[in-house]
């Protein structure tokens, strides 16, 4: 469970309902939603707020973190390796939890266009 979860479940300790403090997380094959999981009330059945998918969001951590370091190091050798619109870019996708399709095509060459010049690759 990730800290904003976390949180919010702390927040909600009780059903805005019932006042019932029997609240459930429900996930993985017992969701039949798209959704990750929900929080729900265990007695009288409210739904109470989304779950997000903790891969996702460490997943989206560790590219904020990536595009940190590209932004960091994007001047190589007294000239930037970066266009003004590929910073702008990444600053504007470094703190998305996902990314479309177009956005991932985006970042992946310019991701590439940093790894072939300076070395800087995603895993680091």
């Amino acid at each position: 469970m990730n800290r904003t979860i976390a949180a919010k479940t702390k927040q909600l300790q009780q059903c805005p309902r019932c006042d019932s403090t029997n609240l459930v997380e429900q996930k993985g094959d017992d969701e039949p939603t798209k959704h990750y999981g929900r929080l729900m009330c265990g007695d009288c059945g409210k739904w109470i707020a989304w779950l997000r998918d903790p891969s996702v969001t460490i997943s989206s951590q560790i590219r904020e973190r990536h595009i940190n370091r590209q932004l960091k190091y994007s001047d190589h050798k007294g000239y930037s390796l970066l266009t003004s619109w590929d910073r702008q870019f990444l600053k504007n996708i470094s703190n998305k939890r996902w990314l479309t399709d177009k956005q991932a095509t985006c970042y992946q060459k310019i991701c590439i266009k940093m790894s072939s010049v300076v070395g800087l690759t995603e895993d680091e």
